[in-house]
């Protein structure tokens, strides 16, 4: 739907209908985490929502800003290609999509936003190009938490989280 608006040119509609989303995502997994609504289902839902939200991103911003995001290009091709690399990693070992939602992720969804709206309102590349970094590391992190998981989980804080505990040796 957001994606019609890129397409007739109307960044300021598509900006507001990107931000909604992207709010409605935060409010729905702290509801779910608050009402103790969590499952699995719910956790590979919301990756895949995320998946879509964020490639209408993509979508719609080269549909809008494509001159201006040509020299840019770069800060968009290296967190897409962490994405898959991630994703086709989980894919091969676990034949599903990493679901973790690390703390990095969650801190990356507000970089992205905020790089977003200074992109798509023609602020400012800067937060963007942050926001590029943070998504970069965050699927790193993901890929990290999948070589060491022997199998699939879902909601996984951070790799500390599941890195083994050392023995203490007196």
């Amino acid at each position: 739907m957001i994606l019609w608006f890129a397409f007739i040119g109307n960044a300021t509609v598509f900006t507001i209908g990107f931000v909604v989303l992207s709010l409605s995502d935060t409010v729905d997994g702290r509801l779910a985490r608050w009402l103790n609504q969590r499952s699995v289902f719910g956790a590979r839902l919301d990756s895949a929502s995320d998946a879509m939200l964020y490639g209408c991103l993509a979508i719609g911003s080269l549909m809008l800003k494509w001159k201006q995001l040509q020299p840019e290009i770069v800060w968009f091709i290296v967190p897409l290609v962490s994405y898959a690399m991630t994703t086709g990693y989980g894919l091969w070992k676990y034949g599903r999509i990493p679901s973790y939602h690390t703390y990095g992720a969650k801190y990356s969804q507000w970089l992205v936003l905020g790089g977003a709206i200074a992109m798509l309102l023609d602020w400012s590349m800067w937060p963007m190009r942050v926001a590029s970094i943070a998504v970069t590391l965050t699927n790193i992190e993901a890929t990290a938490i999948s070589f060491v998981l022997p199998t699939w989980r879902a909601d996984v804080l951070t790799l500390l989280h599941v890195l083994p505990k050392r023995q203490k040796v007196d």
